[in-house]
């Protein structure tokens, strides 16, 4: 596993940066002969063709939490802002990597002007952070610009259980796209199938509304991480496959919603935050959708925990789940 996921891990995607790991995808995809779907913002599709049957649509985010560089100040404290509606205390102490306008990668950390020994204030503000970047300051000023954008950044952890590192929120769907792409290569549908990923996802759902319009999916399911932290109902890391049943933005499709749960085991999740499936459902003329995912902790910092009996749990039941999804379309 860890070959694979370290390759997809090393590629950095902020939002608006997908482009590289958008190419690798499709280079993956295109080994398995399959055709290539595209929109004009990096989202990337692999395509089991049936052409004039419906369509299903499986997609997950490519871009990962980050920031934006707004400031240099003269002592050489690097600003920013954030690219998500998160709280910034999700970045205080994280090692950050700046992405510059030539792709090189300079690295830093998220502080803040608190001595936390001596002080137990918790109420930090976007503007009392800044990153202290590694790099003598005639570098800085020569490298780093106004608009870069900003990954977290930390080492991969893998052992036989678990899998530790940023960003896992998209990444092991990216994995478990190209585990698909190879183990369904021979089967036949009654139907015609995107996989894929979607740009500008993360931060803000724009690529999710021109990936669908592209597609125009008869049914969809978007692939998401689930926060184990202060989640209710409780799901916990091992719970195997978690389905959304509430968020702000969205409900799932109650007749695809009562198919999974009737067929596969799964926990329900209930939470605030959106995900792909929230904009898929209500673009163009409506589309019957479902978020499936695993649980994960300590979501959009560069800590992301995964257990990795749940990696192998949904990635099997996405090949059941299109084993038989055609009953579901009627075909």
């Amino acid at each position: 596993m860890k070959n694979t996921i370290k390759e997809i891990y090393d590629i950095y995607s902020v939002s608006s940066f997908e482009r590289p790991i958008s190419e690798y995808l499709e280079q993956a995809y295109k080994g398995y002969s399959y055709k290539i779907v595209r929109d004009k913002l990096n989202s990337i599709f692999f395509n089991k063709e049936n052409p004039g049957r419906k369509k299903v649509m499986i997609a997950f985010p490519l871009d990962e939490y980050g920031l934006m560089v707004r400031e240099i100040e003269d002592n050489g404290k690097v600003r920013f802002v954030l690219l998500e509606d998160i709280s910034p205390l999700s970045f205080l102490n994280q090692r950050v990597n700046i992405i510059t306008r030539n792709k090189e990668n300079i690295k830093g950390i998220v502080k803040a002007d608190v001595k936390f020994a001596e002080n137990s204030k918790t109420n930090i503000g976007e503007d009392d952070l800044y990153i202290e970047v590694l790099a003598p300051r005639d570098k800085l000023e020569e490298k780093v610009k106004i608009g870069d954008l900003v990954s977290l950044d930390s080492p991969f952890y893998e052992d036989e259980d678990f899998i530790m590192a940023r960003s896992l929120s998209q990444k092991i769907f990216q994995y478990i796209s190209l585990n698909l792409a190879g183990k369904i290569k021979d089967k036949t549908y009654p139907f015609d199938l995107y996989v894929g990923g979607i740009s500008q996802s993360t931060i803000g759902f724009r690529g999710t509304k021109t990936a669908t319009y592209v597609i125009k999916p008869d049914l969809a399911l978007a692939l998401a991480s689930f926060e184990t932290n202060a989640s209710s109902p409780k799901i916990s890391l091992a719970d195997g496959l978690i389905v959304g049943k509430y968020d702000k933005q969205m409900l799932p499709d109650k007749k695809l919603l009562s198919f999974v749960e009737d067929r596969f085991e799964s926990k329900s999740y209930l939470g605030l935050r959106g995900n792909d499936g929230s904009f898929i459902h209500k673009t163009i003329s409506g589309t019957p959708s479902l978020s499936v995912g695993l649980a994960t902790a300590n979501i959009s910092t560069a800590n992301e925990i995964v257990l990795k009996t749940d990696i192998e749990k949904l990635e099997n039941f996405l090949i059941d789940f299109l084993d038989q999804v055609g009953e579901f379309l009627g075909e």
